[in-house]
C-alpha cells in the first residue's frame, strides 16, 4: 500500500478492507478505492491527509471542517458522503466511489483526439452542476435551518462523470459557508486558477456567484474545445480579468449558441453587480433545453467514459 497513511491503515482495519489502489494524490491529501477483497460490488473512495500535512494544525481544521459539511449535505449529483471521524488525531472522510473518470480527464481525451464537443454534451454537464450549485448555495441541513455553501474550487477535475453520464460534484476541501467562514490569506489563493473567480483570484471574500464565473469557465471550455485563460500564467490571468470580455463563441452550432452565448457572456462578467444574479436564475434559462441536452449529451458522455475506462485498463473516480 505505498504512499498510504496511518490513519487510512487504521480504517482498513477496522472494516477488514483493503486498498484497491490510489485514485488521486493532491497537494495535501490522498484518495484511495477500498473494500472487500471478494466483493468488487463495495467500493468506496477514502480520504485522507498525507504527511507531513497529518500534523499541520489549520490544513487539519480545514480537513474537519470538510467532513462535517460533507456529512449534512445530500444531493443526486453530490459526491455521498458515508462515513467520516472528525478527530484531528485520525481524520478521515469516506465517500462513494463514482465509477468514470473525471471531467479534466474527458476534455483532455477529447482534445488530444480532436473530437469537437456537441452543444448538448457541454449543455448536459452544465445543468446538472448548476443543478448542485443551486443545492449548494441554499442547502437546507435540518429542518428550516438552511446554510450557503460556496464550493470556491469548481473546475473539470472536481466534477466526476459516471459511466451512466451521470456528473457529480465533488471536493468541498476549500469550501466556505455560513456556519465555516475561514478565509485566510493561505487558503483565499488555493483552487485551480484557471477557473477562479475575478474576486477570488485577488484574495477577496467571495460568494455564490463566484462559484457561477467558474461553471462560465467550465461551460466555455466543453463548448469552445479550450481553456479560456489557455498558456496564460497566474499573472497574465489576473490582469485579464478585471476586464474579461468574452470571445464569441464561433463554431457553436445553432440554435445552441444563441441560447447559451448571452447566458455565458452575464455570467462572465468581471463585476458582481453585473454578473448573472444565481445559479437558479441560470438553470431556469436553461430548463427548456434540458431534455434535449440530457437524451443526446449524456449518450456523448457515455460513449466517451466507457472508452477511456477501456483504454485505460481501469477506473478513475476523485482527483
Amino acid at each position: 500500500m505505498r504512499g498510504s497513511s496511518v490513519v487510512q491503515r487504521m480504517v482498513l482495519r477496522e472494516w477488514s478492507w483493503v486498498a484497491l489502489r490510489l485514485l488521486a494524490e493532491g497537494g495535501v491529501a490522498s484518495v484511495w478505492l477500498v473494500g472487500p477483497q471478494d466483493d468488487p460490488s463495495v467500493r468506496y473512495a477514502l480520504k485522507t491527509l498525507r504527511f507531513p500535512f497529518d500534523a499541520d494544525d489549520e490544513i487539519i481544521a480545514m480537513f474537519c471542517d470538510e467532513i462535517r459539511m460533507m456529512e449534512r449535505l445530500q444531493h443526486p449529483h453530490l459526491a455521498s458522503y458515508v462515513a467520516g471521524c472528525e478527530d484531528p488525531a485520525a481524520p478521515y472522510l469516506l465517500m462513494e466511489y463514482v465509477q468514470g473518470c473525471d471531467l479534466g480527464v474527458l476534455l483532455q481525451e477529447t482534445q488530444q483526439r480532436g473530437v469537437r464537443w456537441p452543444a448538448q454534451a457541454a449543455v448536459c454537464v452544465g445543468i446538472q452542476v448548476l443543478r448542485a450549485l443551486c443545492y449548494l448555495h441554499q442547502a437546507e441541513v435540518s429542518e428550516g435551518k438552511k446554510i450557503s455553501v460556496v464550493h470556491r474550487d469548481l473546475s473539470p477535475p472536481n466534477l466526476l462523470v459516471s459511466t451512466a453520464g451521470w456528473v457529480k460534484v465533488a471536493d468541498l476541501g476549500i469550501a466556505v459557508s455560513d456556519v465555516i467562514l475561514r478565509q485566510t490569506a493561505w487558503d483565499s489563493l488555493r483552487g485551480r486558477f484557471a477557473y477562479l473567480s475575478p474576486e477570488a483570484a485577488c484574495g477577496r471574500p467571495v460568494e455564490p456567484r463566484s462559484d457561477l464565473f467558474s461553471w462560465g469557465l467550465v461551460m466555455w471550455e466543453m463548448l469552445m474545445g479550450r481553456r479560456l485563460f489557455a498558456g496564460m500564467s497566474p499573472e497574465q490571468i489576473l490582469e485579464r480579468l478585471p476586464v474579461l470580455q468574452m470571445p464569441p463563441m464561433v463554431g457553436v452550432d445553432l440554435p445552441w449558441r444563441e441560447e447559451v452565448e448571452p447566458i455565458l457572456e452575464r455570467v462572465l462578467e468581471p463585476s458582481l453587480e453585473a454578473r448573472a444574479e444565481s445559479a437558479e436564475v441560470v438553470l431556469g434559462e436553461l430548463e427548456a433545453l434540458a431534455q434535449q441536452a440530457e437524451e443526446e449529451g449524456e449518450a456523448f458522455l457515455r460513449t466517451w467514459v466507457a472508452q477511456i475506462e477501456r483504454e485505460r485498463g481501469a477506473d478513475v473516480a476523485v482527483d
